[in-house]
């Protein structure tokens, strides 16, 4: 026996979807969407102050700022791109544990837990 498929309008598909109860699934949706919303601007914000403060520090001009400060957008998306093609090769796991390796010395490093002296030879 085959299934009907019917036609639904958009109207139809709105009014069944405000009648399904909300579950789990819907909540996780939710809770993922806020977050992204929430850290979306933050690597802006972080941009701001970190060019304002470069400015009195390496005394940077206007003209080098402005182009300095968008550059980090291509940058994202190439590096995503290049990042989802491997993975999708490689695997998510094997992908993320490789960029994890060199996240987390990398910050260390920055946050001065790490010295040249732990892991390079003297």
């Amino acid at each position: 026996m085959q299934a009907q498929t019917a036609e639904l309008t958009l109207g139809e598909v709105s009014d069944r979807l405000d009648r399904s109860p909300a579950s789990r699934f819907h909540a996780k949706i939710l809770i993922v969407a806020a977050l992204s919303l929430l850290f979306e601007p933050l690597d802006t914000a972080v941009t701001g102050f970190v060019l304002a403060s470069l400015r009195t520090a390496w005394h940077f001009d206007r003209r080098r700022l402005r182009r300095l400060g968008p550059s980090g957008c291509p940058v994202i998306s190439w590096g995503s791109a290049i990042c989802g093609f491997i993975a999708d090769h490689v695997g998510r796991k094997k992908t993320d544990l490789v960029h994890s390796d060199f996240v987390l010395p990398s910050s260390l490093r920055a946050e001065g837990y790490l010295t040249r002296s732990a892991y390079l030879p003297s």
